[in-house]
């Protein structure tokens, strides 16, 4: 019996030695948001998001079905469907800077992840 179990192990090492996971790649500020988009969001209110959730270089007016809340400096906006800050490009300073590196550093993440 023991020689079975000990042959069922190195065949289980061998596999999983021989397995290669794929590379990482790099998300820089994109990596800050759930969802980040340069086209818009629609939600239908069956949805809930859990982080940060931005769209640029266009405004909040393409984020639909989220009833967004604006705080009290403009920077950011709040819904009872995400749980993080929602921004865009029509947010107060810095808020549309930040974005356009994020925008920029998702850019080059796809870029890499498709071997480009």
């Amino acid at each position: 019996m023991m020689t079975i179990y000990s042959a069922a192990l190195l065949v289980l090492v061998a596999s999983a030695s021989a397995y290669t996971s794929p590379a990482s790649v790099e998300l820089g500020t994109a990596g800050d948001y759930a969802i980040l988009t340069k086209t818009g969001v629609t939600t239908t209110g069956v949805t809930h998001v859990t982080g940060n959730m931005a769209t640029s270089p266009i405004g909040e007016t393409s984020m639909t079905g989220f009833t967004l809340m604006r705080d009290i400096d403009n920077e950011f906006s709040t819904s009872g469907l995400v749980t993080g800050k929602i921004t865009s490009a029509t947010h107060k300073e810095p808020t549309p800077t930040n974005l356009i590196a994020a925008i920029s550093d998702m850019e080059t993440a796809y870029t890499a992840a498709a071997g480009a």
